[in-house]
């Protein structure tokens, strides 16, 4: 009889079962609507740019905060099939609905049943969180800073003037198919990857980023890497079977 480790080895020759290479990821950004087509059709954050200088002018008087409102598209993939460069990692949010005992007749026998509340919701605690990488022009004081300013003036009315909502994706990859059933007797000089699911989150806004501190010590990685917090209001998951 085959045993447990043989069969999991037998059963991983399939591109299925075959553990994936996590560190293979992208993000785009795209204006609400825009998010559930592919990375191919991402779009530049311009217009919600110009949004945001708009409010801020209205509210905290012109040229107080400077936004590049093309600083996205720059440091963005050229041929728009990979997104945004410039993300060294994302953190999802947690996913779970309440759960409550209750002494309603019938349900439990002699102990409390169980009954479902609310679930939990997307900003606070359970949010979306992205670290950005420093730049000379930097995403985060150039748009994304002043981004979460905006918002905390507009307060996020749907009032379909001045949008400042975006829709976020994340894409996952790995080795594709064809390299996966090579193996090593059949060695490839070209690595090929594709997108085995991505994650969307919709109505997006970003609403907290961590404070900066400026030193003459030597350098290390979290000095050139702030996190964003992102709120929304739902998200899926589309993978490709």
């Amino acid at each position: 009889m085959i045993g447990p480790v043989p069969l999991r080895i037998f059963l991983q020759r399939d591109w299925a079962n075959d553990i994936p290479l996590k560190f293979l990821w992208t993000i785009s950004f795209f204006p609400r609507g825009t998010a559930a087509a592919t990375e191919q059709s991402a779009n530049s954050i311009a217009d919600i740019g110009d949004n945001i200088i708009s409010i801020l002018d209205r509210y905290e008087g012109p040229g107080k905060w400077p936004v590049d409102t093309r600083v996205y598209q720059r440091q963005s993939d050229d041929a728009e099939l990979y997104g945004y460069m410039f993300a060294s990692s994302v953190a999802f949010p947690n996913d779970a609905f309440n759960v409550t005992n209750s002494q309603l007749a019938g349900v439990g026998g002699f102990l409390p049943g169980y009954i479902g509340g609310e679930r939990n919701g997307y900003g606070g605690s359970n949010t979306l969180n992205i670290s950005f990488i420093e730049t000379n022009i930097d995403i985060i004081d150039n748009f994304i800073r002043p981004w979460i300013i905006a918002a905390s003036h507009k307060g996020l009315i749907e009032d379909n003037k001045e949008d400042i909502k975006c829709d976020i994706m994340v894409n996952f990859y790995t080795r594709d198919k064809d390299q996966h059933l090579r193996g090593p007797m059949r060695p490839f000089t070209t690595l090929n990857f594709e997108r085995r699911k991505s994650f969307i989150f919709e109505n997006a806004v970003p609403y907290q980023v961590g404070g900066d501190q400026i030193s003459y010590g030597d350098l290390s990685v979290g000095e050139v890497t702030k996190t964003v917090s992102f709120a929304f209001t739902n998200y899926y998951t589309t993978p490709v079977l």
